[in-house]
């Protein structure tokens, strides 16, 4: 019975790490005033890609809507109109990075790509980015470490993620290790439990 728990518990621990790691999705992708930006992306490499680009502050409204083969104009936000577009309009191998052309303060925010899958009929998230427009003509206080930088804030960007993911990577293997010793150590009480050579505690005292 011990043994049966302690596999649940070990199988638990592992699935809670894989979500945990995988949960590590989300870039940060710094951009200047006026220049164009790319949110890179990448979908399963399925064909006939229905796929759209939504900002949670927009309710309803969409940064980019793409089905059909064809890009939908309903419910575009109009201050993404003519302004976004794929970066390859084929989807090549399931390229579905969107480009934002004279990016403004005000396109700061976070982003998140979706794509339909046939299977399920429905619209699965794949890719989440955090995007943060500054101007060069303000000065770009200095931040702390790995936070973003001026002209090389996308280092900054991926040096937060890393120190995201190992802190992570470091949580789940504490806890795997726990699980495996706690498990080590209930299969060895069973053992002696059942080892007529080794009776209880209580039976030994004289």
């Amino acid at each position: 019975m011990a043994t049966t728990t302690a596999a649940s518990l070990l199988r638990g621990v592992v699935c809670v790490c894989f979500l945990v790691c995988a949960a590590e999705v989300q870039k940060n992708i710094p951009a200047e005033c006026g220049q164009k930006v790319t949110l890179p992306c990448r979908a399963p490499n399925i064909s006939n890609i229905d796929v759209n680009w939504s900002r949670a502050d927009l309710g309803e409204e969409y940064v980019l809507f793409h089905r059909d083969g064809r890009f939908d104009p309903d419910n575009q936000h109009p201050a993404f109109k003519k302004r976004v577009d794929l970066r390859d309009g084929r989807m090549t191998d399931g390229d579905v990075s969107l480009t934002v052309k004279d990016v403004t303060v005000n396109d700061t925010g976070t982003y998140e790509c979706r794509v339909f899958m046939e299977e399920t009929r429905s619209w699965k998230s794949i890719c989440i980015i955090s995007l943060t427009a500054h101007s060069s003509h303000l000065s770009v206080p200095e931040g702390p470490p790995g936070g973003l930088r001026e002209g090389g804030g996308k280092e900054g960007g991926v040096s937060r993620g890393r120190a995201a993911l190992i802190a992570s990577v470091s949580l789940c293997a504490v806890l795997v290790v726990a699980a495996v010793a706690l498990w080590i150590h209930r299969k060895h009480k069973e053992e002696q439990s059942q080892d007529p050579s080794h009776p209880p505690a209580e039976q030994q005292t004289v």
